[in-house]
């Protein structure tokens, strides 16, 4: 479940994706593993529209799931 935190014209949002390696990934193989990761946004709104957003992903937890070689 979405965690949704609003202050006027602002938003954050904190969600945890799943989802199956089925296809080839950042040279990774796919290996029909399930993975699960952290995904947080912050929009702001202009007249009930996003006008702007950044998305931050954990991109190493991901990679430590595919089991990526770390060098």
């Amino acid at each position: 479940m979405p965690k949704i935190i609003m202050e006027d014209d602002d938003a954050a949002v904190r969600m945890i994706m799943t989802g199956t390696h089925t296809a080839p990934f950042q040279g990774i193989p796919a290996y029909n593993k399930h993975v699960k990761w952290e995904v947080i946004a912050h929009m702001k709104f202009r007249d009930g529209l996003i006008y702007e957003q950044e998305t931050f992903r954990d991109w190493m937890e991901l990679m430590h799931q595919l089991q990526w070689p770390c060098r």
